[in-house]
Formats: structure tokens, sequence, C-alpha cells
């Protein structure tokens, strides 16, 4: 044994590298290979490859996308802001906010668009629409029978109090 330590990473002494065996880390190959990642192999096309995620051939006219998805559209979706307006009056003017989510999603739907704010507009508006209606006839029956006890009771002249419900209420 000599007096020098080996290189482990190296060629041991006394062989020649040949082409079977592959190079040390670190050392380019003797021969020229396929060519590396990001190179064509080709003269003056050193480093310029094909872009990540694009296909190599151009996809024919009328083919459905293999990914599901559908060609972008330039432009917003006609109806959309509208939607979201009759979404937000459906909570405080019901009638209102459904009129509008009713037109948001004809526009939508005539341009070949979904509106989900729209269609949440219309359920809501009329959920709302309904419960308001079913309010108003209670509160207006109520009340009606309250105003025809004051009137029977109060402007006929016979004057005093009367009691409704079982609660008393007086004469002004």
């Amino acid at each position: 044994m000599s007096g020098q330590t080996p290189d482990p990473y190296g060629v041991p002494d006394g062989q020649k590298p040949d082409s079977s065996t592959p190079p040390a880390y670190g050392q380019q190959p003797a021969q020229p290979g396929p060519p590396q990642y990001g190179q064509s192999g080709e003269p003056g096309q050193y480093g310029q490859s094909a872009p990540y995620g694009q296909p190599g051939y151009p996809q024919a006219p009328g083919t459905p996308d293999p990914y599901g998805q559908q060609p972008a559209r330039s432009g917003s979706v006609p109806g959309k802001t509208m939607g979201i307006v009759g979404l937000v009056l459906a909570f405080f003017m019901p009638i209102v906010g459904l009129v509008l989510s009713i037109v948001a999603f004809v526009q939508s739907k005539k341009a070949g668009f979904s509106n989900g704010p729209a269609l949440a507009g219309i359920i809501l508006g009329a959920i709302f629409t309904i419960l308001a209606t079913i309010a108003l006839i209670l509160i207006f029956t109520v009340m009606g029978g309250v105003v025809d006890l004051y009137i029977e009771n109060c402007i006929d002249g016979s004057g005093g109090t009367f009691v409704y419900e079982g609660e008393e209420f007086a004469c002004e």
C-alpha cells in the first residue's frame, strides 16, 4: 500500500474509466449522451424546451378540453352584479330582491352562464316574500279585531275601557 490515501470517489489507481461505468459525482460524462433536462440536443437550441403543461400538438377545433375545463370567456358574467344585489335585497326588501334576482338569472341564462347568487336571491326572496305576506295577514287580523272592539266600545259613545284577550284598553 502506498502512502497516499485513495480518493474514495475517484477511479482506483491503474484503472481507466470506460463508457460503461458512470462518471464520479460532479464529473461530466466522457461521451455525449442524451440531452440533459431543459436541453433539446439540437445546436442553437440550448435551454429551449416546450413550456411545462403545454401539449406538443395543437388541439383540434371543437374537441373538448381533456381536463374538463371550459374555455375562458372575455368580460364578466352578465347579470352577476345584479344577482348579488338581488340576493342582498332579498333579506331587507324581499319582493324587490326577488324581482332583481329573476332578471339577473334570466340575463345570465341567455348569455349561457350560471348565476349562483341570482338563484339564491330567487329562493330567499320567494321564502321571505311568503313569510312577510303571512306576517302581514296575521298583523292585520289581530289589528282588525282590536280596531273593531275600539269602534264598538269607544266611538259609539259608551266610553271607558274594554278588554281584549285579557288586556284592558282605555278609550281616550
